[in-house]
């Protein structure tokens, strides 16, 4: 049954890896001021709790941090101290440590955007995954066995994984013609 309705969605699935999504690139400015100060309102809790040389981004200073000066057992990953994503989901559930959320929260925006010594730098993920037709594609990719879809990168290298774009950048998408976007 779910490889059968997987199949019945194959043309709306090409449908929209052909078309893509419209994105307004002229909002971005606005868009980028938000995140950065958000950006900028998080590493600001950040250092006030882990202190101003803190970098979250050196996995060797957050598990100095988290598991030297915090002194909590070390998660491992093959077999050796991590402050991945996970570790961090872990430290802040377990041990109610505000600042695994933050480094995390850190982290997944300093993907999205760049900055190099507390400056905006480059391109932003969405500006380099947007075609030169102002559109944003992406591979939707389903999983026949579980019904389950994903998205990734198109063939030609464009596009992102949508199930991970930051809240705010979905303001830059827009509807064609007098289509609703939701």
């Amino acid at each position: 049954e779910t490889y059968e309705t997987t199949c019945r969605l194959y043309p709306a699935f090409a449908d929209m890896m052909n078309r893509g999504f419209k994105i307004n690139l002229d909002r971005a400015p606005e868009v980028y001021r938000e995140v950065e100060e958000e950006f900028l309102e998080l590493e600001t809790k950040l250092k006030e709790i882990c202190g101003d040389d803190f970098n979250f981004a050196s996995s060797k200073q957050c598990c100095e941090y988290f598991y030297g000066t915090k002194k909590i057992k070390a998660y491992l990953n093959k077999g050796r101290p991590s402050c991945n994503k996970n570790a961090l989901s872990r430290l802040f559930r377990t041990h109610g440590l505000q600042e695994a959320q933050l480094v995390q929260r850190l982290r997944e925006l300093g993907k999205q955007f760049p900055r190099k010594k507390g400056k905006r730098e480059g391109k932003t993920f969405i500006e380099k995954a947007v075609d030169p037709d102002g559109r944003l594609r992406c591979s939707i990719n389903p999983v026949m066995s579980t019904g389950r879809i994903s998205t990734s990168q198109t063939i030609f290298g464009r596009g992102m994984n949508m199930q991970n774009i930051n809240p705010a950048f979905l303001r830059l998408m827009e509807a064609d013609n007098e289509e609703k976007v939701t």
